[in-house]
């Protein structure tokens, strides 16, 4: 893909999730490999890369209809009494075809570095505050 090497550039879509922008206690795992998801993303789309014609997007979809959340309390490291505002039985689901029809709209208007949140058939670019810059020796 790299241009300088006789590709033609192009984008990387990388899917993370709601879970790697908010910590999800109840999935610490899995959110937290969604969070290496999104910051991995958005060092790629650093100016290292810059010169290669390729951009790097980052996709966070909310609850899809998918196998994956279906009997999610199975699926943790610790079991422990869910409150209410967690359980995922209650939440609002997108369906597949929504979310598929709106990473396609991200891929159509993303630019370099950007991240997108896709919750329940919504389309929100994603605004990282600067939270640290290093000082540097004069």
């Amino acid at each position: 893909m790299d241009k300088s090497k006789g590709g033609r550039g192009g984008m990387i879509v990388n899917i993370s999730s709601v879970a790697g922008i908010e910590p999800t206690p109840i999935m610490s795992v899995y959110s937290a490999s969604k969070h290496g998801v999104t910051a991995f993303t958005r060092c790629l789309a650093g100016p290292f890369f810059a010169s290669s014609g390729v951009s790097f997007v980052t996709v966070c979809p909310g609850m899809t209809a998918t196998t994956l959340i279906n009997n999610m309390e199975d699926r943790t490291i610790y079991k422990f009494d869910i409150p209410p505002e967690l359980d995922a039985n209650k939440m609002k689901r997108q369906s597949v075809q929504v979310c598929a029809k709106n990473i396609v709209k991200v891929v159509q208007q993303a630019k370099n570095g950007s991240a997108w949140l896709l919750d329940v058939g919504e389309l929100k670019e994603i605004e990282f505050p600067v939270m640290w810059i290093p000082p540097m020796d004069s």
